[in-house]
């Protein structure tokens, strides 16, 4: 069983139907499992649209609301959506775990 495989049969486990992301980076190797059906992917242009899509999915549909984008600026973009307030949002909370690639050689010490 390959980590993406891992990863999305976890949190189905937990209930989890739909897969909010942007595809792109170390994203991209979740796409195919997803499909696969463990979950069912989303796919949105942008990762504000990510943060947004999986926040009202949780508020409209009493579901946990999970996403999937790269690290650094992507998880930075949804932000905006995950922002919100706790005692204006009237559904479950969402997830956002990001993929990180390591810094390249040349920062390491």
């Amino acid at each position: 069983m390959k980590g993406t495989e891992f990863a999305l049969r976890s949190i189905a486990a937990l209930g989890v139907e739909h897969l909010f992301m942007f595809v792109g980076g170390l994203v991209d190797p979740f796409l195919p499992e997803a499909c696969a059906g463990v979950v069912t992917p989303i796919v949105c242009a942008n990762e504000a649209g990510v943060g947004y899509a999986a926040d009202g999915y949780a508020r409209a549909s009493g579901k946990f609301g999970a996403m999937l984008v790269i690290g650094g600026a992507g998880t930075f973009n949804t932000v905006g959506a995950m922002g919100a307030p706790p005692w204006t949002t009237s559904g479950p909370p969402c997830a956002a775990p990001s993929a990180r690639s390591p810094p390249p050689p040349w920062t390491r010490p």
